[in-house]
């Protein structure tokens, strides 16, 4: 894992902590994402650059943190003592914004990692949403479920509502998801 690049200049900082795919998985998102873009336009999908991977963490920071983040990124590292192992689901996931997700299966070694990241780095944000999330927040048709899940998570799919998955793209509209 890199060290954070200089950013004082900046009040906040916008991380993720993520586990990147390889091997068949990997191969096997790719191929997927590369069909459904044949099929329906994307915005993005994944490739060499959006690397395919299953994210545990997101969130916006004070940039007083980034001290404090590194330390506890290097923690991380260190406790990594084998590859985490992973299963995917047999089917995919249209979400309401276009984005395509394939499920992960939800093992008890993911949700605690999951659950571990997130009791130590979501007070860290100090109630700071990403853009992403402070949008959704405005939403007037968001339930009131899914508006106390981003005001207590910074994020819709954490905490109990964590659903592990890879996102293989976001279509152009959302609506192609049938075609999908």
């Amino acid at each position: 894992m890199k060290r954070f690049e200089n950013f004082e200049s900046r009040e906040y900082l916008d991380l993720g902590i993520a586990i990147a795919v390889e091997g068949e998985a990997a191969r096997a998102a790719l191929s997927i994402a590369e069909e459904i873009s044949r099929r329906v336009p994307t915005i993005f999908r994944i490739d060499t650059r959006h690397i395919p991977h299953i994210t545990l963490f997101q969130g916006r920071f004070p940039a007083q943190a980034q001290k404090e983040l590194n330390e506890y990124f290097q923690k991380i590292i260190q406790k990594q003592d084998a590859p985490l192992r992973i299963e995917m689901e047999d089917s995919l996931f249209a979400r309401p914004n276009g984005n395509i997700f394939w499920n992960v299966k939800k093992t008890s070694e993911i949700i605690k990692i999951h659950k571990e990241i997130n009791n130590i780095l979501h007070p860290l944000t100090k109630g700071m949403l990403t853009q992403q999330f402070s949008d959704i927040l405005k939403s007037v048709s968001l339930s009131e479920e899914d508006r106390r899940q981003i005001e207590n998570y910074g994020t819709l799919l954490a905490g109990d509502k964590y659903m592990p998955h890879i996102t293989l793209c976001r279509l152009e509209r959302a609506e192609d998801a049938d075609l999908v």
